[in-house]
């Protein structure tokens, strides 16, 4: 069976981006409006979707958004994602 999840890292992610792609990106927050646990990232031409745990490794909340605000960015609820990035890594 395909896996369509891949828990991923950042080296990963820098070697699979697609500049002429949009990203799909997606968080799960352990509490309302903050508190990411999981960053879900995606472009068209990949086979799988990349997870980050960033429950275990906290920085990587900060690294992962520095990378893909260079990108157009699609996401569902927009405004609650951003606003979870800017309380997690302000």
């Amino acid at each position: 069976m395909r896996q369509i999840y891949k828990l991923s890292s950042i080296q990963e992610l820098l070697e699979k981006l697609n500049s002429q792609e949009y990203v799909c990106l997606d968080t799960e927050t352990a509490k309302l409006g903050s508190d990411i646990r999981l960053i879900q990232v995606y472009q068209p031409s990949w086979d799988q979707v990349l997870l980050f745990n960033v429950d275990e490794n906290p920085t990587q909340k900060q690294i992962i958004w520095s990378i893909l605000v260079e990108y157009k960015l699609i996401l569902h609820n927009a405004c609650y994602d951003f606003g979870c990035f800017k309380k997690d890594i302000s």
